[in-house]
């Protein structure tokens, strides 16, 4: 043999051309069958992946608070008038870059369902032109509103940005998510919530203890006062309280620590320490 391969022309005496052909023919089939069944099995593992990942609300979800607020137009907000819709509840910063980050989603998921659903932001920042910019520019279809005493009253646990809630269209909160949006989560929840369908597994649990993820950006840390920096500092204390890990132990961010065990004396010296330096920026 020299190597060379030989063509069904030329298949060499006693050899049956077509029948070198038919051979080649089911060998390219079995490769195709082979690559298919490849292909969907490949599938059916991402599907079921996604389907063990399954959406999670509260078992005992709790009406919203009966409040109004004002967005930032001036048009009186009821949230007894939220039922039949629904509501999805972000609070947010525009300091805050997850919060920047989930923002066209948001603005996406507000036009897809607008006719089912409610997007609020609740504003934490103090200047209302900045948030009228910032709004602008980002071209935000949905309702803003800045956060007052009444709002801080009735969510006190908002501990970070961003945090989002879930509101059924029987006005009652079903879930709460602290830190940047997860898309093709939050849209599975949305479309359960809207249309009562899903591939995922659902699951129905107590509500969680009051923690709070390194991704979120603290707005409150216990014992530390953010509200006198400017906006530029306190996104960078901020920033440094979720990527400075304490030195007690916990393996936690000095931010993560001070929301999760606010008796720890190492991450309330170093959160304070952070905005002291920025203060003299």
């Amino acid at each position: 043999m020299d190597g060379k391969l030989i063509s069904a022309d030329h298949a060499g005496p006693g050899r049956d051309p077509r029948r070198v052909q038919a051979i080649a023919l089911w060998s390219v089939c079995v490769l195709i069958v082979i690559g298919y069944w490849s292909y969907v099995s490949a599938v059916r593992d991402t599907h079921e992946s996604s389907r063990s990942n399954g959406l999670q609300f509260f078992a005992e979800p709790e009406p919203v608070p009966a409040m109004t607020m004002k967005d930032i137009e001036g048009k009186e907000i009821r949230t007894t008038d939220w039922t039949g819709k629904v509501t999805i509840l972000n609070f947010w910063a525009t300091w805050c870059k997850p919060c920047q980050v989930e923002i066209p989603l948001l603005v996406r998921i507000q036009q897809q369902y607008k006719e089912n659903l409610q997007v609020i932001g609740v504003a934490l920042d103090e200047s209302v032109s900045l948030v009228n910019d910032f709004v602008r520019a980002r071209k935000i279809n949905f309702t803003i509103v800045l956060s007052d005493s009444e709002i801080e009253r009735f969510f006190p646990d908002v501990v970070a940005v961003p945090t989002t809630f879930l509101i059924d269209s029987k006005g009652r909160i079903v879930q709460k998510h602290l830190g940047e949006l997860e898309p093709r989560m939050l849209e599975d929840e949305i479309r359960f919530l809207v249309y009562g369908t899903t591939d995922r597994q659902v699951e129905f649990m107590e509500q969680p203890t009051k923690r709070v993820t390194a991704a979120a950006l603290s707005n409150q840390v216990p014992g530390v006062e953010l509200s006198g920096l400017a906006p530029s500092a306190r996104e960078q204390v901020a920033e440094d309280l979720n990527t400075q890990f304490c030195t007690c132990g916990c393996k936690m961010t000095i931010g993560h620590c001070r929301l999760d065990d606010s008796s720890c004396q190492q991450s309330l010296a170093a959160a304070r320490k952070l905005v002291q330096a920025a203060g003299r920026r």
